[in-house]
């Protein structure tokens, strides 16, 4: 199991019980994109943004690589995907819940984009262990999960944004995952904004809206 590079904010946890945030970034990035966002989200929860383990460049970092085949179509290496989903679950179970002390039903995901995929193929596939879910301009990468049966999912919440014009994962996949979701009886709060492959602050006041509920 490889080790995975992380930043933690609001340890101690002052109330107990409280939410735990993992945050999964997306393609490109690093473990200090999303931490930003605990300056709007409070200090009610613990807060771990892990980094993924492929170097694309200088702080610069991605779950799994993608690269341009013979028609100039983007594809996904799906095998190093797999292995980025069995291996986090590792690392979250065996190193952080051990040694941060806390439990699978405090833990929300957190992702954006490739980390959204990541975090959908985690709950999905590891149903137990992860049942709420932020999603943020992502899509199901079916290639990478492995579907239960919908009474597996009956105690799952996610809650899925995308941008009206994004055009580096297009809203087609979003409203798809949407359907998905309806399809497998998973509740699910869906919403479009007028944005691009990017989080507007009305996308980050109802993402802290939703928290305050689940």
């Amino acid at each position: 199991m490889s080790n995975y590079q992380y930043l933690i904010k609001n340890y101690p946890l002052e109330k107990k019980n409280g939410k735990i945030l993992i945050m999964l970034h997306g393609y490109g990035s690093n473990y200090n994109d999303l931490i930003s966002l605990s300056d709007f989200f409070g200090d009610d929860y613990l807060y771990i943004s892990i980094q993924a383990n492929h170097s694309l460049d200088i702080n610069s970092f991605c779950w799994w690589s993608l690269h341009f085949d013979s028609d100039d179509s983007l594809k996904s290496n799906f095998e190093q995907a797999k292995y980025s989903v069995e291996n986090l679950n590792k690392f979250i179970q065996k190193e952080i819940i051990t040694k941060y002390n806390f439990n699978n039903k405090n833990i929300v995901l957190l992702g954006f984009s490739q980390g959204a995929m990541l975090a959908y193929a985690l709950s999905l596939n590891f149903y137990d262990m992860y049942k709420k879910v932020i999603a943020l301009s992502g899509k199901i990468q079916e290639e990478i999960i492995k579907p239960a049966s919908n009474d597996k999912y009956k105690d799952h919440k996610f809650y899925c944004s995308h941008g009206i014009f994004d055009q580096t994962i297009p809203i087609t996949y979003a409203r798809k995952a949407s359907d998905w979701f309806e399809k497998n009886k998973i509740d699910h709060n869906y919403q479009e904004f007028d944005s691009q492959h990017n989080l507007c602050l009305e996308n980050i006041e109802a993402v802290k809206n939703w928290l305050k509920i689940n």
